[in-house]
């Protein structure tokens, strides 16, 4: 179970960084979400 946990909360992790680098390019650059 724990081990199963530790890989959920990283692949949420990476999957935050990943939504987290597209809102910053979207307010930094302008660029349209896609």
């Amino acid at each position: 179970p724990a081990t199963y946990m530790a890989t959920v909360a990283a692949t949420i992790a990476a999957g935050t960084s990943e939504i987290q680098r597209n809102i910053i390019a979207t307010r930094g650059l302008g660029l349209p979400r896609g």
